[in-house]
């Protein structure tokens, strides 16, 4: 199931993923305005899904500023889903927000690796996931 949500600024794409949240966001520009958005969006879907699990692809042309980077990891880290594993896949390749993004959130608590590709992104989630309704199972009865 895939749901789509359009922006002035972006557009979002969800796909339900048996083991993980796929998200895709598209975009020219960036600021932390724009991001602080769809992440409220990701987060809203993780509140809604119970996801333990999301791989982001961002398909946004403009790099976010190293501040506005910090700023909103750190908003992500205290977003009380520090339990939650993030996989970032960049497709324009901004190797240093890249590594500074990580680098802020696993200082924070935050499960987070960016990765080059998708493949390797769901190659870091899958290395010990469990199919969602497994997981809601195994909860419910432990």
């Amino acid at each position: 199931m895939a749901a789509t949500a359009l922006n002035p600024a972006y557009e979002i794409r969800f796909e339900h993923r048996p083991t993980y949240l796929f998200v895709y966001v598209k975009g020219e520009r960036n600021s932390y305005e724009i991001s602080r958005q769809y992440w409220a969006e990701i987060i809203a879907m993780l509140q809604r899904r119970r996801y333990q699990r999301v791989l982001v692809v961002k398909d946004i042309i403009e790099a976010l500023s190293i501040g506005g980077a910090f700023t909103l990891i750190a908003d992500i880290a205290y977003s009380g889903y520090s339990d939650v594993e993030f996989a970032v896949v960049d497709m324009h390749h901004h190797a240093e927000e890249n590594r500074f993004e990580e680098l802020v959130g696993n200082n924070r608590g935050l499960h987070i690796k960016t990765c080059e590709t998708v493949e390797k992104a769901e190659q870091w989630l899958h290395r010990s996931a469990v199919p969602i309704e497994a997981a809601d199972t195994v909860r419910t009865h432990s």
